[in-house]
């Protein structure tokens, strides 16, 4: 009889654990950031963090752009220069370990330096990863007899940024970060421009040092891109080379954009959860939260509004390991309001 009931117990707790383990698999988190434009000089970055166990879907919100790094979270910021004789005003992106301290306003001192004071620089993000960030540099200068301005975009590391001003940052190579196939396939994709009609007849020119990463239509993608000055060039290019992993992470889309776009044809991107049984579909106004059986999208379990779809940062976190980015990331998000926070609603 002892022998039946030890037996019972063994079957009923490893039942218990099978149920654990199947509702375990089933939880996910993903990071999501967008940026906005604004009337002020900062740029806005706005936070969802989502998760999923089961059927239930939780949404916290807030105005911080937060990048999980190895073994410790970092931040990114902007600071709005000021200058103290001049209401010009300047930005300045920042990176840096969580508990550093930035702030949104620097006044700049007087120095002999500042033979421009009325010069403009600002920097903005247009996509992060947890090593590299894609920014872009805007400027103009009314000094001098002829005012200047321009723009130009490029890739930077994290680490980077965390002691040194814009304007010395190391723009990175393509090949530095993804090896001579890279640099191939940006020299293809610069022939391809250039063997189409465009209205400035003077051809693109090669600079290895102005590419960014950009994410479209479920993938991420690297674009060549050239500077603007006195209001010329300004050319994107598309170079045909997949990112690697360990510029990006993840890219794998488990399902098939054709099935996102007969679910939902006013898909903009979208995101599979790594144990493939969620995705999150990004439209113009919203964050649309579907099951997915069998690589197939089911039920839409949760519909977010959002105030831009401009999407520059997404990472996704499942098991034990979205636990623990719940517990660091709820406070944080919840201490910069956007609005209140709240259950996803369900439809």
């Amino acid at each position: 009889m002892n022998l039946e009931r030890a037996s019972r117990f063994l079957i009923c707790s490893l039942l218990l654990c099978a149920g654990v383990s199947g509702r375990a698999q089933q939880k996910a988190g993903l990071l999501l950031s967008t940026t906005s434009a604004s009337s002020d000089m900062q740029q806005p970055f706005h936070t969802y963090w989502i998760t999923r166990e089961g059927a239930s879907v939780q949404v916290v919100e807030g105005m911080r752009l937060l990048v999980p790094r190895k073994s410790v979270w970092w931040e990114i910021g902007v600071t709005e220069l000021k200058h103290v004789n001049s209401e010009a005003g300047s930005e300045a992106v920042w990176a840096a370990p969580l508990g550093a301290t930035h702030p949104r306003t620097h006044v700049l001192p007087v120095s002999d330096d500042d033979t421009c004071p009325d010069e403009i620089n600002t920097y903005s993000v247009s996509w992060a990863g947890s090593d590299y960030v894609a920014l872009h540099h805007a400027y103009e200068s009314t000094c001098g007899a002829h005012p200047v301005a321009g723009e130009e975009s490029f890739m930077a590391r994290l680490d980077e940024m965390q002691h040194s001003e814009q304007r010395s940052l190391p723009q990175l190579k393509l090949s530095e970060v993804a090896g001579t196939e890279a640099f191939r396939a940006m020299e293809l994709g610069l022939e391809v421009a250039n063997s189409k009609p465009r209205e400035d007849e003077t051809p693109i020119e090669n600079s290895e040092k102005s590419w960014v990463v950009m994410r479209s239509r479920g993938r991420y993608r690297v674009l060549g891109t050239t500077p603007v000055d006195r209001g010329k060039g300004g050319d994107i290019y598309d170079i045909p080379f997949d990112p690697p992993k360990s510029l990006v992470g993840s890219n794998d889309l488990s399902i098939g954009w054709d099935a996102i776009l007969d679910k939902m044809p006013d898909a903009l991107d979208a995101y599979t959860s790594p144990n493939s049984d969620m995705v999150v579909v990004v439209t113009a106004r919203y964050l649309n939260i579907f099951d997915v059986k069998d690589r197939q999208i089911a039920a839409r379990l949760a519909r977010v509004p959002i105030e831009s779809s401009a999407v520059i940062a997404a990472q996704w976190a499942i098991w034990t390991e979205a636990d623990r980015w719940n517990e660091t990331l709820v406070p944080l998000l919840r201490a910069a309001p956007y609005k209140t926070n709240q259950q996803a609603s369900s439809l």
